[in-house]
């Protein structure tokens, strides 16, 4: 297994050792292949649950789980922002391996690699039944979404439920929000009422997943977009909790985490199931009364101090982890999916990943080690920010910038205070151990450490890169990208004339298309009949051919003043429709041959590639 990781010999001889005093485990797990559950939520603090300090309000059925099982009290995520943090947990790999920094916003042109193995992926490999409900963050655009990388189904939100007109900084920035179910929006505008009941919704499909999937193993990720801004709650926890609106929203996001464990309770699946409570990064405490706490730990969102980065955990499998147990070792998100992957006797990848398998230190074992030699905390730019020693006791905080509220209090009411800025000027060491806070730089007492971290840091440099220092990593892969369109005519209040020469033996699939689920035109052809469609104002509009075609044909096409749509077949008369006149705006999609990329225009589901040659392409805007 050390040949599918980055890492040191060191680690890499511990991870086979690891290997062959687990040999047997996957082979006994066949006999009854285990359920599981990950419920990540985001933004939610170190210390918003009730086992790990909260105050103001309560989490009984989160405290439960750590009752029955285990408290990670140094479990982390590799960078402290939502989407490269999600990358981590669902390929195992560090986000800048594969291409991610940051946050991807609406209609963003990349998306995981289709060469990654991601987690449904693996689980899929086993004959698991897979379905995730709730935040994506890792492309929307329809070939990226969770149903093509590894999920049989899913309902949720693609991005973070900030990126919308409401947004309190930015309102003209974000399109209209989208709930998603499979690839087709079934809401193109989320509502604060539909904000509110989102929680419970989320709840009731995960439910209802465990419910019909009881006689099957299944692998269920349930990524709720609470307790990240804004926050919205349902009539049933408003005013519940003595913290105001954010401890509402915990206190259903529990209530969320009792009704799960409810349903697999009622179908004898609790004692057969690995269930895995964590948060995708820290507090955005700029938000002040609508953000979490990290008490004790340093900072929050957006930096890779401990607060950052450092997330509460909770793991229950009954008989293999120990109950009502706590464990101060580190590890990250990166770790689950080769870790859950030898448990499944199931195959890692042929190309390098950066989790290890750390099962024996979920399950307590005597003499259990983490076989990392190092973690790296990217942010930025692909800035190599922060490295510890694989067992979490030291922290090298690198050279950086950072933002900080420096003592002042966050916002109010949804709307964010001011960071100052801040920086790093020369290398500092923390022990962690004995300073979780941060507090105490101890480099100038350790210089072999440093020295040590500092090394580490080259070698990770060497491998993913470090846009602090301009070096380009020779061990990374790029995401998977939309292709590059072609220049989009402006069609604003023009007629259209689109004319081309098509050769293909499909009887489906898009042959142009300019713009989205809003306003745009396409071509294309539906059980081997070409269509002109017109989307305006999110009305659909087309003209059919009445006969199928095939082989080598052209098309002409028109949009006129008066709204009148035609469309021609080898120079035949033509089919008329009528739209409601010209474009009044732009589409924000782009113009794409052979395909559909982002949203779609007509009747089908994108990319609906067209196998076959489309030339001679022509469109006037007379």
């Amino acid at each position: 297994m050390a040949s599918h990781r980055f890492s040191l010999k060191k680690a890499a001889l511990a991870g086979a050792t690891l290997v062959s005093t687990l040999a047997l485990q996957p082979a006994q797990a066949q006999q009854q292949k285990p359920n599981v559950v990950i419920i990540f939520t985001d933004d939610q603090g170190y210390a918003d649950v009730g086992s790990f300090g909260a105050q103001g309000f309560t989490t009984p059925n989160l405290d439960q789980l750590a009752h029955e099982g285990r408290r990670f009290t140094n479990f982390h995520v590799p960078q402290p922002i939502c989407t490269a943090s999600r990358v981590g947990l669902i390929t195992g790999c560090y986000p800048t391996r594969i291409g991610f920094k940051g946050a991807l916003g609406p209609n963003s042109n990349i998306g995981i690699g289709e060469g990654e193995l991601t987690l449904p992926q693996l689980f899929k490999t086993k004959g698991y039944a897979t379905g995730m409900v709730g935040k994506w963050h890792m492309g929307d655009a329809p070939q990226f979404l969770p149903t093509n990388r590894g999920f049989d189904e899913y309902l949720g939100l693609p991005y973070s439920h900030d990126m919308w007109p409401r947004h309190p900084e930015f309102p003209k920035s974000y399109p209209p929000l989208p709930l998603i179910e499979g690839t087709k929006v079934i809401n193109s505008d989320m509502q604060p009422s539909d904000l509110e009941g989102l929680t419970t919704l989320y709840t009731e499909r995960a439910v209802s997943f465990i419910d019909k999937n009881k006689n099957k193993p299944f692998f269920l990720y349930v990524a709720h977009n609470m307790p990240h801004v804004p926050l919205y709650v349902s009539n049933k926890f408003k005013g519940k909790s003595k913290l105001g609106i954010y401890g509402d929203v915990i206190e259903e996001i529990d209530w969320s985490v009792g009704e799960i464990n409810k349903a697999l309770e009622r179908n004898h699946l609790d004692k057969n199931t690995l269930v895995i409570f964590a948060s995708d990064n820290g507090p955005w405490l700029s938000y002040g009364d609508h953000a979490g706490h990290a008490t004790p730990l340093r900072e929050g969102k957006h930096t890779n101090w401990e607060g950052g980065t450092r997330v509460p955990c909770i793991m229950r499998w009954p008989g293999k982890i120990p109950a009502n147990t706590v464990s101060n070792d580190m590890v990250m998100t990166i770790d689950l999916l080769p870790t859950i992957a030898h448990q499944l006797d199931a195959a890692l990848p042929q190309h390098p990943i950066d989790g290890l398998d750390v099962w024996p230190l979920l399950t307590g074992q005597t003499g259990a080690h983490n076989p990392h030699e190092a973690y790296y905390f990217y942010y930025g730019n692909n800035e190599l920010q922060a490295v510890s020693t694989g067992d979490g006791k030291w922290k090298l905080q690198l050279p950086h910038g950072y933002n900080t509220l420096n003592g002042w209090p966050g916002g109010k009411d949804g709307i964010p205070a001011k960071y100052e800025a801040a920086s790093v000027k020369a290398a500092e060491l923390y022990d962690l151990e004995n300073d979780i806070s941060e507090t105490k730089d101890v480099a100038a007492a350790h210089p072999d450490i440093v020295a040590r971290l500092q090394a580490d840091a080259e070698k990770a440099r060497e491998e993913l890169g470090d846009g602090l220092t301009k070096r380009v990593g020779n061990g990374t892969r790029p995401p998977a990208q939309l292709a590059p369109a072609t220049p989009a005519p402006n069609i604003v209040n023009h007629p259209i004339t689109i004319s081309c020469d098509v050769t293909t033996e499909a009887t489906n699939g898009v042959i142009l298309a300019q713009g989205g689920r809003r306003n745009g035109y396409a071509l294309h052809l539906k059980d081997g009949n070409p269509i002109f469609s017109v989307r305006q104002n999110g009305r659909l509009y087309t003209v059919v051919a009445p006969e199928a075609t095939h082989g080598r044909f052209s098309l002409k096409a028109t949009l006129e003043k008066d709204g009148t749509m035609t469309l021609s077949v080898n120079g035949a008369p033509a089919i008329t429709g009528k739209a409601n006149g010209l474009f009044a705006e732009q589409p924000s999609d782009g113009f794409t041959v052979g395909q559909d990329t982002i949203t779609a225009v007509g009747d089908y589901d994108v990319p609906n590639a067209l196998e076959g040659k489309v030339e001679n392409v022509k469109i006037t805007t007379d």
